[in-house]
Formats: structure tokens, sequence, C-alpha cells
């Protein structure tokens, strides 16, 4: 896809939206577009919409909405040109220049003068004002962040600003441009986290290689690295230097330890022999004179709290790092794999830590299951619609856009007509939909790592106890209130009072968990009919008309003057916030009995589908085992007997007769679907053994990874 073509694409995406959300500002649809991306590439934390435009007695000034990363103290201010033009245009350095400044002066007047007084109370523009006086003093760095669907010449992205716009209040400024060229880069690939050591410290960082280590996959290296160079690093990428899962983790603990600060200031010579040293990950590597001196998307997998302490040692407490010195293990992964293997390291580097499974959420085998669903489960057409329609959930980035990349036009319509953007699902959204249901929009606001992490942990305990529930059944439910969640935002976007901006979001996860709580309390023996949302891929007239009614009591309820907290993104944080507000003599339309059905009723439909997600499971084990050769139930069993792991790995002489079944050539006389069905539970619990997994990988018998399944053909097949 060209870059033309995507910004056309993009530019339809935006007025398709404005067709549902006719209130919504077009630029604040293109940053709420754009900032889904950044969130999930982990350059954004969250984003919180908070125009605001004038002129004081000095300056102009404007922004169009922030971000706080609580774990690197980066305090983002984002501000946008959206042209809305299909003909993709060029922005000058001139343009740029008063765009920044624009920007640059709002964080002036902000911290140094009385925009507090002249910005309307309760709007997000205030809140963000207050919210930026009352963490002046522990923010670190100030990202100007300018967000285009313009071009822009010789992809400048790194601002060359003068010295006197390089800090404010001591605090220093970055400045960041994203425009139509890196956004693009940014959905349909990831942007790379590249260091060049020499720019750190002039030559690199010394290595010894791991030479007995032998894998086409990876190498190994045991590094030093001196805490200045890493505390530099840090400072410039933050926490997307660190791996998803330890920044998921970090999120919810505390990313900086006192007695690592402590070490650094009373004994730096011991840091070293104290220190555990951090393990890190790379895809690409370059070595200069026994120096590595450039890495391609290093990650931290192992010691984020170090990196963040001592760049948090040399800030804040003003401590040298001069004789600071760090280990470092170093593997580097080969690209094509580095998606599957570098989870797998931070897991296995984490496992004396207090990270649970619920931290390596992406990797679950949910959300392989979801994936599997959202291709093959046809969605009714809407009313007036002429084809069924199917829900596109992006088990990895990327996989929505480069579903369409080599689609000739008039494929690419048709896929666009089967999987419409509004029905792609990201996990952001997924998570977002099931807390604001499961009664915690305190989560929802927070955002990020946070909110996926909660999530996760409901996912990783009930799969535990059952993963037959995550079957069709449950998929159309979790479409369903996807369905309600964006027929919600639409609707509020439209709502007068909702035209002050910014709280919007807050007031759709409050409201639809009000729905559900209210639904609990007035109808404990009925749930809500899914299924009459699924049919219709819509909810009906009267949820419509009651969530007008929730929606804009959540919002009297966060504006409240007699709130606790006065910055309202900030209360929508607090669970006293969702605790007030549940708290209401507020009751139900009568007409929602119409819409819902009894538990027991629903609890059947459950049963059902349970058993059919079995039988249709069973039914893919028995057709997996038997696609498998004689040869390799053969080589299985040859490795299990010459390297006696046959006790070790709890195989009965039971097993090894139903093996042996397997490995004759006529196998289908002597063997059944239930010793089918056997096979599939040996092998799995067999493959569990690194040692078994490694032997036949070596053999030619790979491990089966999963894939994205469904290419270009698939796609177009299905229309």
């Amino acid at each position: 896809m060209e870059i033309t073509e995507f910004h056309k694409d993009l530019i339809e995406e935006i007025r398709v939206g404005t067709n549902v959300n006719s209130s919504t500002p077009t630029t604040e649809l293109f940053l709420i577009d754009i900032t889904e991306d950044l969130i999930e590439d982990g350059i954004l934390s969250t984003f919180e919409s908070s125009f605001y435009e004038g002129e004081t007695k000095r300056k102009r000034i404007r922004v169009d909405g922030s971000s706080y990363n609580e774990i690197d103290q980066t305090m983002c201010l984002i501000i946008a040109k959206y042209t809305d033009d299909e003909e993709l245009k060029t922005l000058t350095k001139t343009e740029i220049d008063t765009i920044f400044k624009k920007l640059k002066n709002f964080l002036d007047e902000a911290l140094n003068g009385k925009l507090y007084h002249e910005i309307e109370e309760s709007t997000p523009a205030n809140d963000l004002v207050k919210t930026l006086r009352r963490l002046e003093p522990e923010t670190r760095k100030y990202k100007l962040m300018f967000m285009t669907d313009m071009a822009i010449s010789d992809r400048v992205y790194e601002y060359k600003s003068s010295d006197s716009e390089k800090e404010m209040n001591g605090i220093p400024i970055e400045y960041s441009i994203y425009d139509i060229n890196r956004i693009y880069t940014i959905r349909n690939q990831y942007e790379p986290l590249e260091i060049d050591f020499n720019e750190y410290n002039g030559i690199g960082i010394p290595y010894i290689k791991a030479s007995d280590v032998i894998s086409d996959d990876y190498q190994c290296f045991l590094c030093v690295i001196p805490g200045k160079t890493l505390a530099d690093i840090y400072d410039k990428f933050g926490s997307r230097l660190l791996e998803g899962n330890v920044r998921s983790y970090l999120s919810t603990t505390r990313a900086v330890n006192r007695g690592i600060i402590q070490t650094i200031n009373k004994e730096p010579e011991r840091f070293f022999a104290y220190n555990n040293g951090i393990a890190a990950t790379a895809t690409d590597i370059q070595i200069e004179d026994g120096y590595i001196t450039y890495l391609a998307d290093l990650q931290i997998v192992n010691g984020g709290q170090t990196t963040a302490s001592l760049s948090t040692a040399r800030f804040r407490n003003k401590y040298s790092l001069n004789n600071i010195y760090v280990q470092m293990k170093l593997t580097v992964v080969k690209q094509n794999i580095a998606e599957e293997i570098i989870p797998k390291i931070s897991r296995y580097s984490n496992s004396q830590n207090k990270i649970t499974e619920a931290d390596f959420f992406s990797n679950h085998p949910y959300h392989v299951t979801l994936e599997k669903m959202s291709r093959r489960i046809h969605a009714p057409a809407k009313e007036g619609g002429q084809y069924d329609t199917k829900w596109f959930y992006e088990r990895a980035r990327g996989q929505y856009s480069n579903a369409q990349v080599r689609l000739k036009t008039v494929d690419k319509k048709k896929f666009l007509l089967t999987h419409p953007k509004k029905q792609h699902i990201t996990k952001g959204k997924l998570a977002a939909v099931h807390n604001s249901w499961y009664q915690l929009p305190y989560f929802v606001s927070k955002g990020g790592d946070t909110n996926v992490k909660k999530f996760s942990e409901w996912v990783s305990e009930k799969w535990e106890q059952n993963s037959d529930d995550f079957n069709d059944l449950y998929f159309k439910e979790l479409v369903s209130k996807i369905i309600l969640y964006n027929d919600v935002e639409s609707l509020i976007a439209n709502q007068e009072w909702a035209q002050t901006g910014g709280y919007k979001p807050k007031c759709r996860t409050y409201a639809i968990s009000l729905l559900s709580y209210l639904l609990e309390e007035e109808y404990p023996k009925y749930v809500l009919d899914y299924e009459l949302i699924w049919k219709n891929q819509e909810i009906p007239e009267i949820l419509v008309r009651q969530m007008e009614v929730l929606s804009k009591y959540a919002f009297d309820t966060l504006t409240s003057e007699d709130r606790e907290v006065i910055d309202i993104n900030e209360w929508a944080k607090k669970e006293k916030c969702w605790n007030i507000m549940k708290n209401t003599d507020l009751e139900l339309m009568e007409e929602i009995r119409d819409i819902l059905i009894s538990k027991t009723e629903y609890e059947d439909l459950k049963e059902i589908a349970r058993k059919e997600k079995q039988s249709e499971d069973t039914k893919e084990s028995i057709i997996d085992i038997q696609n498998k050769p004689a040869e390799y139930w053969g080589k299985l069993l040859e490795i299990l007997q010459k390297n006696e792991l046959l006790e070790e790995n709890n195989v009965t002489q039971k097993d090894v007769k139903i093996i042996l079944k397997a490995v004759k050539p006529d196998r289908m006389k002597y063997i059944d679907n239930e010793e089918y069905v056997q096979l599939s539970r040996i092998e799995k619990k067999l493959f569990n053994d690194p040692e078994i997994k490694k032997k036949m990988n070596e053999a030619g018998y790979y491990e089966k990874r999963e894939e994205d399944a469904y290419e270009k053909d698939q796609y177009i097949e299905s229309y």
C-alpha cells in the first residue's frame, strides 16, 4: 500500500467516524484514532482529550490532549493539524515552528501564568492545567508531540529547537512529530527502537560472546554497560525501553527501588557486586573492535527497576553515576521469531519475581482462540444491509492492516465490506469493554497497561477454571458488549452536555458499569439478552434511551462540585468515585425487562455452547493427530526411550501402547477416536518438556506455532 493510498483510507476512516459521532470534532477523532496505535506500541500510556485554543496578553496558545506516563514520569502534550483533504500536502519548517510554539506557550502559561483562572472550570483543559501544576515537582521530561495527516519534507521527526526552547522551569523538553509517513509505519509494522552507543559513550559497550551457545535462532552476549549510558538511554526512550510484560508489572508496583538508590549514593563501587544486573533482548547487532556499537529493538526483559532507579537517582537525587556499572545478559533474536521468543525470555527471566501469568497475557491461548473465532463467525447483516460481516480480532499488532497490504483494489474493497474498520477489535478495546461491564470503570479510566492487566487477571483465572467457557456463545456476547460500548460512544458524542469534550470516554465506561450494576440489583434472576443485540448488530431503542439517562447521570456525578478530587480525569480513576456513583436512587426503565432473559435459560445456553466446543475441539484434535505420519510417532518414542524420559514425563505403559499403534503405517485400522484424543493429550504433555521439544525440532518435526492462518486467499474466499 502506497502512502497516498493509506492517506486516503485514513481520511475516509475519519469521515465515517464523523458521520457516526457528528458532534465530535474531526481533529479529536483523528487523535483518538492515531493515539490508539501509539498506546498499543507503548509510545503513550493513555490519551486524554483536552482541546483549548486562546490568546493571552503575551502569546497565542493551543493544546489538543495529553498523556502522563507514571513509570518514567514523562508528561506528553499533544497538538494536531488535521486537514481532511484527500490531496496529501507537505508541511514547511515555518508551519511546524508555529505549531510547536503554540503548544510550548500553553505549557508556559499553564505553569507560570494564570491560565487556570482563565479557562472555564470543570473542563478537560482546566483539569490539564491543574494536573501540569500538580505534577511539576515530579515530572522529569515534557514531550511535545505534533500529529498530522500531512507529510513532512525530509521526514525530520526529531525537531531541532533552539536552546531556549529545550527546557521549561529546568525540566527538559523533547519534541516529536508524527506525520502521515510515521503513522503509516507504526500502523502497519512497528517503529524500531534503535540504539547507537557511539552517541552515548563514544565507543560502545564491551562484551563476551557465549560461544558455546549454538543456535540459528539467537546469539548470547555477556556485557558491562556504564550506569550513565543505561540512564541516558532510559531518559530518551522511557518505559518504551521496557518489554511489554515488564512495563505491565511496573505499572502496578514501584518502578523505583530505594535500596538501589541508597547503594548508588553510599557504595557506588559495590553496585556491580550487589546488583543482579539486567537481561535484555535485541533483533540486530553491530560490533566494531570488540565493542557492541549498535542494537535494534533493545528491550529490557528483566531489570526494569534497576534501570528506572539509575535514572531517578541521577535526576531526582542528583547522584553521580560515574562509577556505576551494570552487568547485562543480551540475547539477540532473529526478527522473524522475535514475537514468539522474546516474551518467553521475559517470562523465564522473571520466574523468581512477582510478575504473574497475567503480566504475560499477550501470549495467552485466549488470544489464539478469540482470533480463530473472529475469522470464522459471521455477524448478521444490520437492517438494510445486504451481506454478513465479521468482527476482526487483532491478536498481534498490525494484523488488520497487513491483511490488506497485498490486496488488489477490488479485493481490498471486499475485505473492508466484510471486515469494516469499526469492527476491528484491539486488546485495549477488549479490556475496556470487559472491565466496563464488570463494573471496574476506575480501571478503564486508568487506561493502558493497568486496564489490560486487570482484564488479563480475570481471563487467566477463568481459563484455568474452564477454557470451554470461551466458545462461540462467549464470542457473540463479547461482540454484543462491544456494540453497546460503541453505540454509547456515539450517543454521548451527540448529547448537548458532552460538547465540552474530554470526559466522554469516562462517561461511557461509568454509564455501562452503572447499567451492569443496576441490572444485578433490580433483576438478580435475569441477564441482558445478548442474542438480541447480536442479531441486530445494534442496541435496541429502549437501551439507547436508558444509556442517555445513565451517561448524563455519570457526567453529573463525575463533574459534581463536591467531588473529592478537583481533577475530573484523576477522580474517575478512584474506586471511591465508583462507590459514590453506584450509591444512587436511580432506577432502570420498566421496558428494560423486555430485553432480558432468565438466568436459567442463559445457563442452559452456556452449557450447550460448552458441549459444542468440546465436540469441535475433539474433532480438531483427531484431525491434527491423524495428519501426523507414523515416522513422527516413531521418532517421539525413540527420543523417549533413548533419553530415559518415559518415567520422568509420567508416560504409562498404556500410553506407550497407543504410541506403538500410531507408529504402524496402517494405524487407522487399530486406533479409535478415543485413542486419538488420548494421543493428543500425550503429545501436549510431552511437549511441555523442553528437551523433548528441542530434540523433535532437531529431527525436523517442528513444534506447531500459532500463526495468523488467514492469509489473503482465505479472506477473498470468504466473500
